[in-house]
C-alpha cells in the first residue's frame, strides 16, 4: 500500500495550493478559528511560489513563531491536515525532524480571509546560509588576523586560534549526529520508508549560539512521500551521498586539509548509515588532534620589544636618497685622491692596502657614529 500525495491521481503537494496573490501587512493580528490563537505579523521571512512565511508573535505567551500562509482552498484542507497527521505520527520519535502544525483558516480584524496558515518554531536560519556566513568570516579572518564568527548581526570573537578551529569542528560533529547518528534523521526516514525528496542544506534549520550550532531540524516536507511495502534503500543511497557531499564542504579554517584526508574516502553504504557516522567522527577527531598540536591554545600576546643594537638601528634608519649619494661621492673622491699620491710602480702591495684601509676605516666609523647621533636626536624609533 502506498500513501498518495493528494486526493486525486497524479496530484502533488504543491498542487494543493493556489498562487499567492495576497500579502499580510506587518502589524496585522491573525486569529485562528480552530483554537482562538492570536498572532501578530512582525515581518516577512521568505516567499515561495505557493506560500509566504512570516515571523509572528503569539500574543498570549509572547513567543516568536514562524507562520506559513497560503491562499485558501477549502476543498483540500482535510487532505492536507491528514497528510500532516500521518507525517507527525511516523516521525514522532525523530528529534531532528520538524513537522509544523495543521493548516487552519484565519481571520484578520474579525474578517475571514482567503488564507490557510500553520505555525512552527522559529529558527535563526538554514544550514546553507550559515555555512556561507562562516566561509565569509574565515576569509575576513585571513585578511585581518582576527578569529570572529558572524551570524545574523551577532559576532563571536574567539580568543585564540585553537578555540576558533574547535568551534568549526564541533559544528560538523553536530550535523553528523543529527543526520547520520543512531537516532539521526536518515535512520528514522529509512526505518519508516519515508522519502523527503528535497533534503538539502536549505531545508535544514539551525539555531546558533557563540558560533556553535545548538539546535538542528529538518523541515519542508511538501514533496515527501512514503511507501509502506517497498523499502527506501535506493532513495537513502542518493540522500546519504548528497548529505555526505554537504558535510565534506562544511567550512573549516586551518584543519580543512586534515579533515579532507579522511572525509574524501567516505563510503556510501545503504542500510549501514552508522558507518558514515563513524567515518565522519573519525575525520573530525583527526582534525581536532591536528589543531591541538599545531594551533595556539592561548591568546596571542605581543612580546616586549628589546632595545635594538647599533647595527639593527642602522637597518631601521633610512637616510634620504640625496644624502646617500652625497656620502658615496665623497667617499669615492677621497679614495681616488689618496690613491693618486701613490706611485704604483714602486710602492709594495701591502703598503697600498694598508694605506687604503687606513683611509676607509675611519670614514666608516665616523659615518656610523654620526648616523646614531642623528637617530637619537630625532627619535626615529
Amino acid at each position: 500500500m502506498s500513501i498518495a500525495l493528494g486526493a486525486e491521481p497524479g496530484a502533488t503537494w504543491e498542487g494543493l495550493f493556489l498562487n499567492c496573490r495576497h500579502i499580510i501587512d506587518p502589524g496585522k493580528v491573525l486569529s485562528f478559528t480552530g483554537n482562538n490563537t492570536k498572532l501578530q505579523i512582525i515581518s516577512e521571512l521568505g516567499r515561495g511560489r505557493y506560500k509566504i512565511i512570516y515571523k509572528g508573535k503569539n500574543l498570549q505567551n509572547k513567543e516568536l513563531v514562524a507562520l506559513t500562509c497560503t491562499t485558501r482552498n477549502d476543498t483540500h484542507i482535510e487532505e492536507m491536515n491528514k497528510r500532516l497527521k500521518t507525517l507527525s505520527k511516523l516521525l514522532s520519535t525523530c528529534s531532528y525532524c520538524l513537522i509544523p502544525s495543521l493548516f487552519q483558516p484565519v481571520t484578520i480584524d474579525q474578517q475571514r480571509m482567503p488564507w490557510l496558515c500553520q505555525t512552527s518554531p522559529i529558527f535563526d536560519g538554514d544550514l546553507a546560509n550559515f555555512n556561507e556566513s562562516v566561509k565569509a568570516s574565515i576569509s575576513q579572518n585571513k585578511a585581518d588576523g582576527n578569529f570572529a564568527l558572524k551570524w545574523h548581526g551577532h559576532v563571536y570573537d574567539a580568543e585564540f586560534p585553537l578555540e576558533f578551529e574547535e568551534i568549526l569542528i564541533s559544528n560538523i560533529e553536530t550535523v553528523n549526529t543529527a543526520l547520520f547518528g543512531p537516532d539521526g534523521a536518515i535512520q528514522c526516514l529509512q526505518t519508516n520508508n519515508i522519502t523527503h525528496n528535497d533534503l538539502a542544506s536549505r531545508n535544514i534549520l539551525v539555531n546558533v549560539l557563540n558560533g556553535r550550532i545548538q539546535r538542528i531540524k529538518i523541515t519542508d516536507w511538501d514533496v515527501a512521500h512514503w511507501n509502506i511495502e517497498q523499502p527506501a534503500s535506493a532513495y537513502v543511497k542518493d540522500v546519504v551521498y548528497s548529505l555526505s557531499t554537504l558535510m565534506k564542504h562544511m567550512p573549516l579554517h586551518k584543519s580543512q586539509h586534515t579533515f579532507n584526508k579522511i572525509a574524501r574516502y567516505q563510503s556510501i553504504v545503504p542500510g549501514y548509515i552508522s558507518i558514515n557516522f563513524i567515518l565522519f567522527n573519525k575525520a573530525c577527531q583527526t582534525a581536532r588532534t591536528w589543531a591541538q598540536k599545531h594551533l595556539e591554545a592561548k591568546p596571542l600576546s605581543t612580546p616586549a620589544q628589546k632595545p635594538l643594537s647599533p647595527l639593527k638601528l642602522q637597518r631601521h634608519f633610512k637616510l634620504p636618497r640625496h644624502l646617500k649619494l652625497g656620502a658615496l661621492t665623497l667617499l669615492i673622491t677621497g679614495a681616488l685622491y689618496q690613491l693618486g699620491k701613490l706611485s704604483f710602480n714602486k710602492t709594495p702591495l701591502a703598503s697600498k692596502l694598508k694605506l687604503i684601509l687606513s683611509y676607509f676605516l675611519p670614514l666608516i666609523y665616523s659615518w656610523q657614529k654620526s648616523s646614531l647621533s642623528v637617530i637619537n636626536s630625532k627619535g626615529a624609533l
